[in-house]
């Protein structure tokens, strides 16, 4: 039962920072500044691509934009392959959170 309440509480505490951080990056997310960060992270940009995109989902924001701007990014097939990974990997998270959390 503590096991249970110290892990509510610790993904609470995640949730809270990265909704924080959001707010504190919001003008990074937008399409010119987040394509001028990810080509300076160079090889780590896909890596970065895809953490962002599962937060989205995580979050419940709209990932209409981080899809469109995956292809604009990274082109067509790469694009495409980075929105579908990190797409399966966020909404396989949601659904393990709702099944232990909720």
């Amino acid at each position: 039962m503590l096991k249970q309440h110290r892990l509510r509480g610790l993904i609470a505490f995640a949730l809270l920072t990265l909704v924080a951080a959001g707010m504190l990056f919001r003008d990074q997310l937008e399409p010119g500044a987040l394509n001028e960060w990810l080509n300076s992270l160079g090889v780590l940009a896909p890596l970065v691509f895809v953490f962002l995109y599962v937060m989205f989902v995580l979050l419940m924001l709209p990932g209409s934009l981080l899809t469109l701007a995956g292809g604009f990014l990274f082109g067509p097939w790469l694009g495409f392959i980075l929105n579908l990974v990190a797409a399966t990997i966020g909404a396989c998270l949601a659904f393990l959170l709702a099944r232990y959390l909720a």
